[in-house]
């Protein structure tokens, strides 16, 4: 039968063109096996990728070993930086034994003597006292409530004939939230353990319910955090929109948020909290902004008058702000290398082969260039044209060798090579600037407390309460980011701008770059 459907049919051997109907048969039965063949590969990659982001560490470090298990691994770098190089050859492993308490940190000397019976030795003599020994135990001193009663004294003119109405002393300094219960540390306490340590608000006032006896509720709660956003944070966040008119080089990201009650939307509906990091390592800035709109125009608006370099992931929300004048946009490496490592767990063995090609070579280039990391721009620029570039030719010829193939196995590998491709012209961009980083991790850094907060909160009940989420977390990023304790800073803030405030004294003063820096070290940590 194999034979006979392998002979070419004619008019002689197949007068009804039986053969020939069953050729077209068989071709079109091995087009549709073919097809299901590669569905079933793409479904067991995703089913791969699920299984790999549920179960799997979420580290992006790639063993050296575990390229061994793709076969020949040279291919394609037979110039990278010798495997000797990239081992950090200066780690020398932590001896054992306990690390002694930080000497800044308030010490109880409690004293151990023998008593009197045991300070006689056996001989008859008195012992001697020629030492001591000292170990040290961690003690905890748990969140302390009190309650401070303003007394105002009140005068009236003691001339029964005068008629002139009492004076009232006025509270000084004044209260950071007028007629309510909340003190600047009350404030502070409830602003730090939210939008530090991701407690929700439900969470905050059991403890201070059950553990301390004080009656909060989760309602009061919530209208505290948004009155002190709106009268005591919204005036330095203001000041710091102005601060950051000044840099040409900023790095943005989003991230969604939940409302449940908001004007024409509905609760399933996504929102977002846009973040905004200046480059600047010595007095970043940190400013978060709400919108219901991921749209390019909520980009737009906040990039106003912006010009110099803005760096970003693929996201094509930016791309308009990128066709104003002088603004240029940059890629980020830590995307494209992200989408290589899930090609390479969750691909079939020829992708994954493909796929870790392109992580060592994006490992190398992260290798390459913090090198000439701590360089004065000026350096770094000189070394990243001379060192880097070449680095960038490579990955570029590479991409152009495997990118039909790359093409043909579909599912996560083309997608990591359609997404390097098209970004490239921005993903080579920070060559050109010594200041300019690889990756946006800088922002990712900075909007990742939000999404960490989120899986405990899950939700802003109105977009009142939206907005001063953004405006909390500007404040505290950009605290945590210049070295303040986020804690000791609100702290501060609440005690002093009711102040700033009454007598319309510059806030901006109250910046952390702006601030003493003896007041600095002392809002830095541990008092």
């Amino acid at each position: 039968m194999d034979s006979v459907l392998k002979t070419k049919p004619t008019t002689q051997n197949d007068p009804f063109g039986i053969i020939k109907d069953l050729h077209c048969i068989l071709e079109t039965k091995e087009c549709q096996i073919e097809s299901l063949t590669h569905q079933n590969q793409l479904l067991q990659e995703k089913v791969n990728y699920l299984l790999y982001h549920r179960f799997s560490q979420k580290s992006e470090r790639i063993d050296d070993q575990q390229m061994l298990l793709f076969g020949d691994n040279n291919s394609g770098h037979e110039e990278a930086e010798p495997v000797a190089e990239i081992k950090i050859s200066s780690h020398t492993r932590k001896t054992g034994g306990r690390s002694l308490p930080p000497n800044d940190l308030p010490r109880v000397r409690v004293e151990h003597d023998l008593s009197e019976a045991e300070k006689m030795c056996d001989c008859g003599y008195c012992l001697d006292r020629i030492g001591e020994e000292s170990s040290f135990q961690y003690d905890v001193i748990p969140t302390k409530f009190q309650v401070i009663e303003n007394v105002k004294f009140k005068y009236a003119c003691s001339n029964s004939k005068c008629g002139q109405a009492p004076k009232t002393a006025q509270q000084d300094p004044p209260p950071p939230l007028p007629r309510t219960q909340a003190s600047a540390g009350t404030l502070a306490w409830i602003g730090t353990s939210k939008f530090v340590d991701g407690l929700p608000l439900n969470r905050i006032a059991n403890i201070a319910e059950k553990r301390f006896g004080v009656p909060f509720t989760s309602t009061t709660l919530s209208a505290w955090m948004i009155k002190g956003a709106e009268r005591i944070i919204s005036p330095l966040v203001a000041a710091m929109e102005i601060a950051l008119e000044g840099h040409d080089y900023i790095h943005i990201d989003e991230t969604t948020l939940q409302v449940l009650d908001e004007a024409g939307r509905t609760a399933k509906q996504k929102s977002y909290i846009w973040c905004r990091v200046t480059g600047d390592a010595v007095a970043p800035i940190i400013l978060m902004h709400y919108s219901p709109s991921r749209a390019g125009a909520v980009a737009n608006e906040l990039l106003n008058g912006f010009s110099g370099y803005l760096q970003a992931d693929g996201y094509a929300g930016y791309n308009s702000t990128a066709l104003r004048q002088y603004v240029i946009l940059l890629g980020c490496w830590a995307h494209v290398r992200r989408k290589f490592i899930a090609a390479s767990k969750a691909g079939s063995p020829g992708a994954a082969k493909i796929a870790n090609e392109g992580v060592m070579l994006i490992r190398d280039l992260y290798h390459i260039d913090n090198k000439s990391k701590g360089k004065p721009p000026d350096e770094r620029l000189l070394y990243r044209q001379e060192v880097v570039k070449p680095h960038l030719n490579k990955i570029r010829t590479w991409i152009d060798e495997n990118q039909n193939r790359a093409l043909s196995y579909g599912g996560l590998l083309a997608t990591a090579f359609t997404y390097i491709h098209n970004q490239w012209p921005k993903l080579i961009v920070f060559v050109e600037d010594g200041r300019l980083a690889l990756d946006n991790n800088k922002a990712e850094r900075h909007i990742r407390p939000i999404a960490m907060g989120r899986k405990a909160w899950l939700f802003a009940q109105s977009e009142a309460g939206a907005k001063a989420t953004a405006l909390w977390y500007s404040l505290v990023e950009t605290a945590k980011a210049n070295g303040l304790e986020p804690y000791w800073y609100l702290r501060k803030i609440f005690e002093e701008m009711p102040v700033y405030l009454r007598d319309e004294k510059p806030v901006d003063e109250l910046l952390p770059w702006n601030l003493d820096p003896a007041e600095r070290k002392r809002l830095a940590g541990r008092v």
